[in-house]
């Protein structure tokens, strides 16, 4: 009998505890071609195999979430070796997961930068209903038009480098919202600072992140390295 790649006897078996989107614990099973989460409690499982792992793993330090049919899930691995072995069966990433990630963190860039823009238009003022006049703010331009570009580049080319220019759109942002605060006065815009703050530091995160991968030199052709064969 032919054995399916589903049917194969996975090589690591770990335990696992589900903090988001799931709850409790887990036993994560690792196979060559294939990974296996299984709540210890009931009988779910969430199978991923390996030319799913672009598309549905993320790992993050000791925290792995996964992509499920409806929303995502995120486990916390019980310490570093458990981390290492994860990570090691992962394997270094490839230029679809540098695909997948810009667009994921970027998926939202077109419409936001067009609502930027829209901010960023000049109000008329009206006496009869209290609203002040705006003027065009070129800041919010310069936001907005910078986000829809750099969401529209990557899903053209993605690269290493437009990491960092997404944290250095995440500064701005920060440098922009601080001065509205100590203009305006308003506590609300202490969100899009701590957001912009979040977002920088994530960007140069991810980029060290592709570090082993990806050509430091924009332009140079990138060919993802084979991944190893993870069974005995």
């Amino acid at each position: 009998m032919t054995m399916t790649t589903h049917d194969a006897q996975p090589t690591l078996h770990l335990e696992v505890e589900a903090r988001i989107g799931r709850q409790g614990g887990w036993y994560l099973h690792l196979a060559p071609e294939w990974l296996r989460l299984i709540a210890r409690d009931t009988d779910e499982s969430v199978v991923v195999t390996r030319a799913e792992v672009a598309q549905r793993l993320m790992l993050r330090g000791s925290l792995l979430a996964v992509e499920l049919d409806q929303g995502r899930a995120v486990f916390e691995l019980g310490d570093a070796r458990q981390v290492e072995q994860v990570s090691t069966w992962i394997g270094p990433p490839t230029t679809d997961d540098l695909r997948v990630a810009q667009q994921r963190r970027l998926r939202w860039g077109i419409p936001i930068g067009l609502l930027i823009l829209v901010s960023a238009l000049p109000v008329a003022g009206d006496a009869s209903t209290k609203v002040q006049a705006e003027a065009f703010d070129p800041w919010a331009a310069v936001l907005g038009t910078v986000l829809i570009g750099l969401a529209l580049v990557v899903r053209w080319r993605p690269h290493r480098q437009l990491f960092l220019v997404e944290a250095a759109w995440f500064i701005g942002l920060t440098v922009f919202a601080a001065h509205r605060l100590l203009a305006i006065g308003s506590l609300w815009w202490i969100l899009p600072v701590i957001a912009g703050l979040a977002g920088a530091w994530g960007s140069v995160e991810t980029y060290f992140g592709f570090a082993r991968v990806v050509s430091a030199t924009p332009g140079d052709p990138v060919s993802p390295p084979e991944r190893s064969d993870p069974s005995p």
